[in-house]
């Protein structure tokens, strides 16, 4: 089982174990309209492992190729540590501090336009083929 996390007003919450991350195309889920308009993403993710981030690490590239207007960021230090506090430290390898993932896998991408210290809404969807 997995559990499904939502983000809301900068704080973590749980909405159940589930078997498959993300929603089917036939659950009707979509992004509000009004946060397409707008255009300003943040990436973000819940598990903080290099190889976590890493595997994310092309979606602001492919974001401003779809809305090329559109503003991309990676959430700050400070966020990590607000949202997942002692979480952070399950990912540690050794000494590293997860809370510097988002700076040290995006800080020569130049897709990225900053760090944000808030997310005001966050999805997932399940990658085709992937189970």
């Amino acid at each position: 089982m997995k559990t499904f996390f939502r983000i809301n007003n900068n704080q973590l919450f749980s909405a159940g174990d589930v078997e498959r991350l993300g929603f089917k195309k036939s659950d009707g889920y979509r992004i509000p309209d009004e946060y397409l308009e707008k255009q300003e993403f943040v990436v973000m993710r819940t598990c903080h492992g290099i190889g976590d981030w890493c595997i994310i690490s092309a979606i602001p590239r492919l974001l401003k190729s779809k809305y090329p207007n559109c503003k991309v960021y990676v959430p700050s230090k400070n966020m990590l540590k607000l949202i997942y506090g002692d979480m952070l430290k399950q990912w540690g390898y050794g000494t590293y501090d997860c809370s510097n993932i988002t700076h040290d896998i995006f800080i020569n991408n130049p897709y990225v336009d900053g760090c944000s210290i808030f997310c005001v809404f966050t999805f997932e969807y399940p990658i085709q083929g992937i189970p």
